[in-house]
């Protein structure tokens, strides 16, 4: 491959995120960054959103936010206290 040669791949981004109408983030997946943007970069973000979470009683925080929205709050501010030391 030259070093001039771009390798293209799709980004996906979960659909749960988004406001169905306007088509940007919701509030709630708003707020989840700002508690967490101090203490994780863009990487950290996405893995923290799509994989289980240990304060979630293994289930992934993305999933969970329709159904309980205040636990995942909750798991985000212990992260972020966690990785904060």
């Amino acid at each position: 491959m030259s070093q001039n040669a771009k390798c293209e791949s799709p980004i996906l981004f979960p659909l749960i995120q988004f406001d169905s109408e306007t088509m940007f983030p919701s509030g709630n997946v708003q707020r989840l960054i700002r508690e967490l943007r101090d203490v994780m970069d863009d990487e950290a973000l996405c893995d923290w959103f799509s994989r289980p979470n240990t304060w979630l009683d293994g289930a992934i925080p993305a999933q969970t936010m329709a159904r309980c929205a205040c636990d995942v709050f909750d798991a985000a501010r212990a992260d972020r206290y966690v990785l904060r030391g």
